[in-house]
């Protein structure tokens, strides 16, 4: 069972709707500086049916 808390991260693009990891990289920092229990990417309320892999 998991426990504490979880955040579903957003997927940010570039204006080529190319993945901008430069700020993917902050949202999770941020994420892990402020303690959260768990990072939830590519979710099925996301982006993850509109990104080419």
């Amino acid at each position: 069972m998991f426990k504490g808390v979880g955040t579903a991260l957003i997927t940010p693009f570039k204006d080529d709707l190319s993945v901008d990891l430069d700020s993917i990289k902050k949202i999770v920092l941020n994420q892990l500086e402020n303690k959260i229990d768990a990072l939830i990417v590519l979710g099925t309320t996301g982006e993850s049916p509109v990104i080419n892999y």
